[in-house]
This record gives structure tokens, C-alpha cells and sequence, in this order.
């Protein structure tokens, strides 16, 4: 089991960086603590500051039950449900001020955090001869190697982020392989269609409302989960066939999460539906085709509202003359070329059918498509709305709370992005949209899919897959 000392810029970087190492001893230095606990009461707009709590957070959960002794020997890591459980020892250690101080002096090393986590790496490295230092700092990294640690490694979760190991897929397995293992407690036929009841019990991981269930290795998805109560799911029944034949504004989908996609923003039953997946996987063309359905077929909701974080992918665009909407329509061009491709694949195969849809500035206008600065949201209450959010990924958490504060009952809110591409400098962890899928997790109404297959093109796949 090797000892792996954590700096205090990992636990920033990823919160959850303690339950990454598997079966390893992980040691928590009083240094890096205290340097949390200075960033947690800090308001940054990077978000560090939540991540600083988030990591003590996990800490904590490891180690508040045990003793002094206990600790400072190691404790084995009280994994989250979500996670599963890879064994693993956790130790919080403290060194004197003067034996820090010591090792500093015979080193050579100035006055700062980093300094006072090299001197007890070193400490500890004598105590177990063993030792592994994972920073982020590569000027540290090289200050401790220079000062006799012999083990010093660089963390590079942030890089391996395909949408994030706590963000939740919206789909959930049962531990049955076949419809006749299903134990069902109660079957209901009501008006509005059919509903199963199942106990939690029979569910893989952590069951929560707005999750789809799936047939252990099995692609039959067989509902939602509506609610739970007393360790009973209460599910909204699904044929998956159906869902995968079914055409919204002349866009069928290509794939069962498409089609969950499809229902979880059609069902009726969602205030927030959140999209996550690489780019081509369909993310924008099935949430416009969702929202024109929704207004001009079944007449839901009077508008839609298009915002996004204006944030340039390469150089900055600088001042842009003209109206709001003129200014903020360079950003829309994804939106835009949805509602194209839309117009110009809608056919007749349907009994609402009408020709002007094949022109995008009317859909555009019938639609009451309006495209608005995240920033000018602020104090307004649209109502009877469908707010779409994209590339949530290069927003943080004040923004998406700022903008979910503002729904009203009889709107919708539907957030779209690929927390692995952020075009700001926020760490993928810390941004927006992460937040807003593992906190509004437990919201009744809240769903969240998963779209992982690349649907562009071959080109498109391939750079994903390996740029």
C-alpha cells in the first residue's frame, strides 16, 4: 500500500481526490488543511472556495467517527455512494512548528505553505522511507525533488474528465437481467399511462427521482423513476421500441439516449432537464426539435429564451456594434444552424404538418425565439418559457443559480454542455454546470442524460477521441 501525500492545489483541482487512489494509504498533511480552510471562507469567482469546503467535506466523512490515534495511523475511506468503494487508508498528520522549521532551515527552503509541505514530506519520507507527493505546482514539484523527495508525481484527473466521475448518467441498472427476474410490488394502469412500484433494494447505486432504469446489461429501459418513498420506486413505465421510433419535429432519434432525451424533455413531468456529452452527440438538434414541438405542435409554452456565456474560444471578439441580439448572435450560430438542419429535414409524416416550417426565420419567429445575455436575466421572472442554457460548461455556480432563481412554475429550464471543454479557465470541476447536476441531483423534477455516442461524423469523432 503506498503512502501518497496529497498538496493542498489537488484537493482544489478535484474535491474528490482522496477516493481517486484505490487501494493506497492517502495522507492529509495539517498544512493542506489549513490552507483550505483559508481558500473555503474566500469568494472566488474561480469557485475554489466551494471546492475547498467540498474537499473538507470528503475528509470529514472519513474521519470524524475515529479517534486522535486512529487518524494519525490511518482510517479506511468512507466512499460516497456513487463511488465504488476501492478500499484505501486516509491519515490527517501534524508535525510541530519546530520540526518543520528545522527541515526548512537544513534545506534551504523560504517561508510559504509549500515550503512547510515539503519539510513534512521529508519527515515522513524518513519515518517510512516510502513516500509519493502528488501537486499540480510544477515549481514545487521540482523544489521538492531538489530537496531530497524521491517520489514526486503530478495529478492529472482534470484531464481524464469524460463528463466526471460524480456526475450522475441518468440512468440506473436493476440487478435484474430479464423482465421476469423484476419483482414488482404493485402494477398500476391509470389514465395517464402505466406505472410500476419496485424496492430501491433491487436498484444498482443510489436510486433517485428522474433517473432511468435499464435491465441489468441490457439496453430495455423499462421507466422513470416519479418518486421514492419508504425504499419503494414508484416508476413511470417506458417501452423502449416506442421511444426510439418516435419523431419530434421531423428528428428521430439515433440512439436510446437520445430517445431519453426526447421523453425527459416532452414527458410533461421535468422543470429541469440537464444534457451532458462530447460534442456531435446531439446535444443541440434534439433540444431545439424538443422546444419547436413543444411550442408550435403542442403550444406549452408562448417563447423560448436562448443564453450562453460569452466566452471566445480563441481570441477575444472585442465590441460588437448593434442591438443585444445582434451583438450576442455570433454565439448563437450553434442554435442557428439546429433550426436549419431542422427546416430542412422536416417532411410531411405529420398531421399538424405545415409548409412555412420549412423556413427557419419562421420558425425562428413563430417561436418567439429571443436571444438574451445571461447577464440581463437577472431580476426578470419570464413566464410560460422554455429557457435553454448552453454550453453550461463555461459558466460557474453563481450563474446557474442566478438563472434557475429565476424559473417559474410553468416554464422549463434545459441546460446543455461537455463539462471535459471548457473554453474558460475554470477547471472542469468547478464549473457550473458540475455543480448544477450533482446539487439539483435530488430535485423530484430534475433529470439529467448522458449522450455518448458522436453523431457527426467520423472526422469529428476521431478528434474527440484523441485531440
Amino acid at each position: 500500500m503506498k503512502k501518497i501525500i496529497l498538496d493542498s492545489n489537488v484537493l482544489i483541482s478535484d474535491p474528490s481526490a482522496i477516493f481517486k487512489f484505490r487501494d493506497n494509504h492517502i495522507i492529509i498533511l495539517s498544512t493542506v488543511l489549513f490552507e483550505l480552510d483559508s481558500i473555503k471562507d474566500r469568494r472566488t469567482k474561480n469557485g475554489s472556495d466551494r471546492e475547498a469546503r467540498e474537499a473538507i467535506k470528503h475528509i470529514e466523512s472519513c474521519i470524524s467517527s475515529h479517534s486522535t490515534e486512529e487518524i494519525t495511523k490511518g482510517v479506511a475511506i468512507n466512499y460516497p455512494p456513487s463511488i465504488k468503494d476501492k478500499g484505501g487508508l486516509i491519515s490527517v498528520i501534524f508535525f510541530s512548528a519546530e520540526e518543520i522549521k528545522k527541515q526548512i532551515k537544513e534545506k534551504g527552503l523560504d517561508d510559504s505553505p509549500d515550503s512547510e509541505i515539503i519539510a513534512s514530506s521529508l519527515l515522513l519520507q524518513e519515518k517510512f522511507s516510502s513516500i509519493t507527493l502528488v501537486s499540480q505546482d510544477t515549481n514545487m514539484r521540482l523544489i521538492a525533488s531538489a530537496a531530497g523527495i524521491h517520489k514526486v508525481e503530478n495529478y492529472k484527473n482534470e484531464y481524464a474528465v469524460s463528463d466526471l466521475d460524480f456526475i450522475p448518467s441518468g440512468i440506473l441498472s436493476l440487478k435484474a437481467k430479464s423482465w421476469d427476474e423484476v419483482e414488482f410490488t404493485n402494477n398500476v394502469n391509470e389514465e395517464d399511462g402505466q406505472y410500476l412500484e419496485i424496492s430501491t433494494t433491487d436498484i444498482e447505486g443510489e436510486a433517485y427521482e428522474g433517473a432511468y432504469l435499464f435491465l441489468k446489461e441490457n439496453d430495455e429501459c423499462i421507466g422513470c423513476i416519479l418518486s421514492i418513498d419508504e425504499g419503494k420506486a414508484r416508476i413511470r413505465q417506458v417501452n423502449t421500441k416506442q421511444l426510439l421510433k418516435r419523431k419530434v419535429f421531423g428528428i428521430t432519434p439515433k440512439n436510446i439516449e437520445q430517445a431519453l432525451l426526447i421523453d425527459a424533455i416532452t414527458c410533461g413531468n421535468s422543470e429541469l432537464v440537464t444534457v451532458i456529452g462530447t460534442a456531435g452527440t446531439g446535444k443541440s438538434i434534439i433540444i431545439v426539435a424538443c422546444m419547436l414541438h413543444l411550442i408550435l405542435i403542442e403550444k406549452r409554452f408562448s417563447q423560448i429564451l436562448i443564453c450562453r456565456s460569452l466566452i471566445d474560444l480563441d481570441e477575444p471578439t472585442g465590441a460588437l456594434p448593434g442591438s443585444m441580439e445582434q451583438k450576442i448572435s455570433p454565439w448563437m450560430r450553434g442554435f442557428n444552424d439546429a433550426v436549419k438542419f431542422i427546416a430542412r429535414n422536416y417532411d410531411a409524416d405529420n398531421e399538424k404538418y405545415d409548409p412555412k416550417f420549412k423556413c427557419p426565420d419562421y420558425l425562428i419567429e413563430k417561436s418567439c425565439t429571443e436571444y438574451t445575455s445571461i447577464s440581463h436575466l437577472r431580476g426578470a421572472s419570464p413566464a410560460n418559457s422554455i429557457i435553454f442554457l448552453e454550453e453550461a460548461q463555461n459558466t460557474n455556480r453563481h450563474v446557474t443559480k442566478a438563472l434557475l432563481s429565476r424559473i417559474t412554475e410553468d416554464s422549463l429550464m434545459l441546460v446543455a454542455g461537455h463539462a471535459g471543454q471548457c473554453d474558460s479557465n475554470t477547471n472542469p470541476l468547478q464549473s457550473g454546470l458540475v455543480h448544477l447536476i450533482t446539487t439539483m441531483k435530488h430535485f423530484k423534477y430534475s433529470k439529467v442524460i448522458e449522450l455518448k455516442e458522436n453523431q457527426r461524423s467520423r472526422l469529428a469523432k476521431f478528434a474527440d477521441d484523441n485531440l
